[in-house]
């Protein structure tokens, strides 16, 4: 057994294991506030069709709404619960 392992009492971890995650938080919290201190010359990295968040959320909202409506009818037309004519096979 070694001298270093033998001053350690079994079941204790040195200081060194967590020195890793506190320099990788330190190092992501200094990033977030350089960017959030920084003004932006333009209006973003890229620009979609809506022209504000909200108009996104309402327009995501919607597509779901449909999706789901879709997935819907299509369960009931496989299972045969549907009015009309049944699954094909």
């Amino acid at each position: 057994m070694s001298e270093a392992a033998a001053a350690q009492a079994p079941g204790t971890r040195s200081y060194r294991w967590l020195a890793a995650p506190l320099l990788a938080f330190a190092l992501v919290s200094l990033t977030a506030g350089l960017f959030a201190n920084h003004q932006p010359r333009s209006k973003g990295y890229f620009r979609l069709f809506f022209s504000d968040p909200i108009h996104l959320k309402a327009g995501f909202a919607t597509a779901v709404v449909v999706l789901a409506c879709f997935q819907l009818f299509t369960a009931t037309w496989i299972f045969g619960s549907c009015p009309g004519p049944s699954r094909p096979g």
